[in-house]
């Protein structure tokens, strides 16, 4: 066990869980998120996905996507390996996945801009119009960096 604000969830990914028993589709991430964690502990025993303790980093953020992905793909779905191969293996992959941060940001820290949240440390975010036309912008960038790298 993790401790601290993990017995939080613990206790909330217990009940979630135990939903499933009532017909609710419930994806396990923190089973997973406690799994590897743990695992890197045995060699890193600083290892942390989140530096506030709440918050998942990009690694933390990957490994929920694999978690939903694999749980919401057909299991027959061979594409989504052959997505991650693809991507890693394509120098242009890395600039696919700078434009997707950018839209995710720009996006994001507009919207807590526009409903008033005083987070400490994220930065302002654009006024929303103005998000939204350079987010179409990074969207019209990211598909064509898509069709670019054949990944479709």
């Amino acid at each position: 066990m993790l401790g601290g604000y993990n017995e939080v969830l613990d206790h909330y990914s217990e009940w979630l869980l135990d939903q499933r028993s009532k017909g609710w589709r419930v994806i396990d991430i923190h089973g997973p998120m406690n799994a590897f964690i743990e695992a890197q502990r045995k060699t890193n025993p600083d290892f942390i996905f989140a530096k506030d303790g709440i918050h998942p980093n990009a690694e933390g953020h990957a490994l929920i996507a694999d978690q939903l992905i694999a749980a919401l793909v057909p299991q027959d779905a061979v594409w989504w390996k052959k997505f991650q191969t693809d991507l890693a293996a394509n120098p242009k992959g890395a600039e696919l996945l700078k434009l997707v941060h950018q839209h995710v940001h720009v996006l994001g820290d507009a919207w807590l801009s526009d409903i008033g949240h005083k987070r400490p440390g994220v930065n302002p975010g654009l006024p929303l119009p103005e998000a939204k036309a350079k987010a179409a912008e990074l969207e019209t960038k990211i598909r064509a960096a898509v069709a670019e790298l054949h990944l479709q």
